[in-house]
This record gives C-alpha cells, sequence and structure tokens, in this order.
C-alpha cells in the first residue's frame, strides 16, 4: 500500500455542543475513505477539492458548502491549495474504512 499525503486538521474552536476544525493541503493530498457518526458540514474557503461519497462525485471550489450525513463513507483529495472548514458534534469521531489509519 502507498502511502498518501493527508490534509492537516487543527480544532479551531470548540463549544458546549460543537466544534469547528480547520482542513488545509496542497494539491494531491487526500482524506481517505472515511465516516463520522454523526452529520457534518463542509465549506470551502480557498482552492478546490473532490467529495466522494454514496457513489456521487462533488467538485468542491471557494463558497461551496456540502453537507455529509452521518454514517456515510466519503473521502477528500484535494485539486487545488486547499483550505476549509469542517463542523460537527462535540463528541463526533472519524472512523477510517481501513483500520490500520489512525488520525
Amino acid at each position: 500500500m502507498s502511502l498518501k499525503k493527508l490534509p492537516s486538521i487543527r480544532r479551531i474552536m470548540e463549544t458546549k455542543n460543537y466544534k469547528l476544525a480547520w482542513i488545509y493541503g496542497g494539491v494531491g493530498a487526500e482524506m481517505p475513505a472515511h465516516n463520522i457518526r454523526e452529520e457534518s458540514i463542509l465549506l470551502v474557503q480557498r482552492g478546490n477539492a473532490v467529495l466522494t461519497f454514496e457513489n456521487q462525485i462533488i467538485e468542491m471550489k471557494k463558497n461551496d458548502c456540502h453537507l455529509i450525513p452521518g454514517y456515510a463513507m466519503h473521502s477528500l483529495k484535494i485539486s487545488g491549495d486547499f483550505e476549509g472548514l469542517t463542523i460537527m458534534s462535540l463528541n463526533a469521531r472519524l472512523e477510517f474504512a481501513l483500520p490500520e489509519l489512525i488520525y
């Protein structure tokens, strides 16, 4: 298995119920297939990425926003210098399709 370049994720805010994380990476960075037990929202601030989930391929660009349902297996492949925000429940956890990947 070849190693993929992962985007960076930094939690920037937390409230009683939600957390906000900043996602950033360069061309070719990829978040492998994973799910989150609760719904999340992805907002693109800069660059381009391809969000794949539930047999859909969604090309995202600056100011695009997408709701990802809970337990939906999805991945994100960055195709241009990328910055985005993701909002999810405070208790949400990422679960990767390949269990040897720990994030």
